[in-house]
């Protein structure tokens, strides 16, 4: 499930089990929602963090830690499939 709330984007994960809430919701900031936007199942990590520190100005560093926090956590709950 999928809920925009004020200026954040909630992610429950459906296949969670009874526990602490915290460890069923994910708040994705601006962040985690411009990488998840580029998400397409096509293109590397490492291409999708290079495209990402071109358009942001950042740098390719800072952005592939962004990248790879994000797509180590999502998987670790059950809220995004790696294949």
């Amino acid at each position: 499930m999928v809920r925009l709330t004020e200026d954040r984007l909630v992610i429950a994960a459906i296949a969670a089990g009874i526990g602490d809430m915290d460890d069923e919701l994910f708040k994705m900031n601006d962040t985690s929602k411009t990488i998840g936007s580029k998400l397409d199942g096509g293109k590397s990590l490492s291409n999708l963090a290079a495209e990402l520190a071109t358009e942001s100005s950042a740098p390719l560093g800072e952005i592939g830690r962004d990248v790879l926090g994000l797509m180590t956590e999502l998987p670790r709950r059950r809220m995004v499939v790696v294949q």
